[in-house]
């Protein structure tokens, strides 16, 4: 999940971890309007809200491009540099 500034806080997200097509659907049945539901879901998913009209597939589009580009800069595991031996001198 990311926080409100745009921030991922866990890595590993994907677009099943932030069902924005099913929570735009509780906020609707609660009585949310349409556009007030999805600026909403867009808020929760850490997108910008202040004068923006979002929808529902355009969160769930940047959301999938969120974590492709995460994908894309992951390096590959053999790729990974060692970790390194910490050792404690006492003086």
């Amino acid at each position: 999940m990311a926080d409100p500034q745009g921030r991922n806080l866990d890595g590993g997200a994907t677009l099943a971890d932030f069902p924005a097509r099913s929570i735009y659907r509780a906020l609707l049945v609660r009585g949310l309007e349409p556009s007030e539901a999805a600026n909403l879901t867009a808020y929760l998913a850490g997108l910008p809200s202040a004068n923006l009209h979002w929808t529902i597939p355009e969160v769930e589009a940047i959301l999938r491009r969120r974590v492709e580009a995460g994908r894309r800069n992951e390096p590959d595991a053999d790729d990974r540099p060692e970790p390194q031996q910490l050792s404690w001198l006492s003086s």
